[in-house]
């Protein structure tokens, strides 16, 4: 039995996406059910066996949420990724039409945010990279690209003191760091093109610059992976454990999911 978790209310989850894995379902006689990811209780989906399989339609933001279920461990179902949102990052890294990512769920990678622990999938990021998913998250037409560039003009870069297992390093007009699991961000960025979801590594890229007339060449080149040719601009570092403290508050995202007015932060590989 195919049990399908979708959310009715989010513009990112098109109804011919779904109506499409219901013609797959029925094509090959597939038993199915849908659940509302809005009112759908965890009893729902605890009775599921080792024979059934939980399908997740959509995108970062679904897998993201799933992962903030208490009780997911509990889940004795194959989890499956059906691709039906918008932000699709960690999709971009999958192929096939039902992708099972049960064993890449077990070993997610967290962040603490007093003493709260937060499980991610693709990356986390403080700075200007959530101040423009913050952006695009209200106004769901616009380019991630575009919406930078316009944040970009108004942005204070901010001091960034990171410490990566056990070493401290200290960067001054840092206008954005990230973690990342994944590959990409934004929407098809390949910020982090060595990252491994098989290994235990974080990658972490931090992009600095005086000017943010300075920093605009280098996202053209983050979308083709070259931005470490940008060697002034761009840090590179690698680690399990990650523990961040900024010189003022900035906004952060987890998976293009954003929390405001953090300064502090650990991170670390699962």
């Amino acid at each position: 039995m195919y049990y399908v978790l979708f959310n009715p209310k989010s513009g990112n989850v098109k109804e011919k996406s779904l109506l499409r894995l219901e013609k797959y379902f029925k094509k090959r006689n597939l038993n199915y059910k849908m659940l509302n990811y809005l009112d759908y209780s965890f009893e729902d989906i605890d009775v599921l066996t080792e024979k059934d399989f939980l399908v997740l339609a959509g995108g970062d933001g679904t897998i993201n949420h799933f992962l903030s279920e208490e009780k997911r461990d509990k889940i004795k179902a194959k989890i499956l990724l059906y691709k039906a949102g918008s932000g699709n990052d960690f999709a971009r890294e999958h192929k096939g039409f039902l992708v099972d990512i049960t064993e890449e769920l077990k070993k997610a990678p967290y962040y603490l945010i007093n003493d709260n622990k937060h499980y991610f999938i693709n990356g986390v990021g403080m700075g200007i990279d959530a101040a423009v998913c913050d952006a695009v998250n209200l106004h769901k037409d616009g380019s991630y690209f575009k919406t930078a560039v316009n944040i970009f003009k108004t942005f204070k870069p901010y001091v960034l003191k990171i410490i990566v297992d056990g070493k401290e390093y200290i960067y001054n007009d840092v206008f954005f760091f990230v973690a990342m699991n994944g590959k990409y961000i934004g929407g098809g960025m390949k910020i982090a093109p060595e990252a491994n979801r098989n290994d235990d590594i974080l990658e972490i890229y931090i992009i600095k610059a005086k000017s943010y007339k300075k920093i605009i060449p280098v996202f053209p080149l983050i979308y083709l992976g070259l931005h470490k040719i940008a060697r002034s601009n761009v840090v590179h570092l690698r680690g399990k454990n990650i523990k961040v403290s900024l010189s003022e508050k900035q906004m952060m995202q987890a998976d293009g999911e954003v929390v405001h007015d953090l300064s502090n932060i650990e991170i670390h590989s699962n």
